[in-house]
C-alpha cells in the first residue's frame, strides 16, 4: 500500500475520484458540475457533499452564480 504522506487522504481521495469523472463523462467541467450539483439537490444530500462538490465546481471555474440558480431551480421543482 502507498504511503500516506497527505494530511487529508479522503479529500485527495474525493479529488482524484472528480477529476476521473470529469474525463469519462463526457461533459466539459462545468456541465459535470451543475449536473452534480443538481443531483445533490434532488437527493437531499448532507452539507459535506455540497462543500465537497461545490469546491471542485469552483475549480471547474463555474460562477457561484450559476450553481445558486441550480440549486434554486433543482428545489423548486422537487417541491411542487
Amino acid at each position: 500500500m502507498a504511503d500516506q504522506t497527505s494530511d487529508t487522504p479522503v479529500l485527495d481521495l474525493l479529488s482524484r475520484m472528480t477529476a476521473d469523472s470529469m474525463l469519462s463523462a463526457g461533459l466539459d467541467g462545468q456541465s459535470l458540475m451543475l449536473v452534480r450539483v443538481a443531483a445533490l439537490v434532488a437527493v437531499g444530500a448532507p452539507p459535506a457533499s455540497y462543500l465537497a462538490n461545490l469546491a471542485a465546481a469552483e475549480s471547474a471555474d463555474v460562477d457561484p452564480e450559476g450553481s445558486s440558480s441550480v440549486c434554486t431551480t433543482s428545489a423548486s421543482r422537487g417541491s411542487s
